[in-house]
């Protein structure tokens, strides 16, 4: 178990970090369901103005509401916003965030080897297919819930889902191949 574990692990991981990256960074896809603020620089300001340090927000807050139902009567007026605020930017040029991005992936891909070494499944295409749901599992239960309770787009949500499923199928066409199963 220890090697297909290792060589599993390692290559997965590859694959699904360079999978994002080229997600992210060279097809367009991300872009057409975000959106732009119509003045980005009123909205910094006033998110550096109202904040004190880096961390989440939500608005309306909800953690210290004395009447529920102002709460709820606030969440349906709008605007609901869940935020995560970053107050002194983020360097992409710096190796630090791919490095721990690659790690995440590591650990990843080293929990659906493990699995996927566990389960008497045989042949190649069943392993396959068992990474296959894996992503798709990680991609409803990681991201359906921002679309249901902060109002996440479906084009957002389902673009998240969708590179889980791309590359935990191409990680699985390579895990299956190293993983001998029992």
């Amino acid at each position: 178990m220890g090697k297909s574990l290792i060589k599993g692990t390692i290559l997965g991981a590859i694959i699904v970090f360079v999978w994002m990256m080229i997600s992210w960074m060279v097809l367009p896809w991300h872009c057409t369901v975000m959106n732009k603020f119509s003045d980005e620089s009123k909205v910094s300001s006033a998110i550096l103005e109202s904040t004190e340090k880096d961390g989440i927000y939500v608005l309306p807050f909800m953690c210290d509401a004395v009447n529920m139902d102002d709460h709820a009567q606030a969440m349906k007026k709008g605007p609901v916003i869940f935020a995560s605020i970053q107050r002194h930017g983020f360097d992409v040029s710096s190796a630090a965030p791919y490095i721990l991005a690659f790690i995440i992936q590591l650990i990843g891909a080293f929990l659906v080897t493990y699995l996927l070494l566990l389960t008497k499944a045989p042949g190649y295409w069943r392993g396959v297919w068992f990474i296959l749901i894996f992503g798709l599992t990680v991609g409803v239960i990681g991201s359906l819930p921002n679309w249901n309770w902060w109002g996440y787009s479906l084009g957002y949500v389902g673009l998240e889902i969708l590179d889980f499923i791309i590359s935990w199928f191409l990680a699985g066409l390579v895990i299956s191949a190293v993983a001998k199963r029992a």
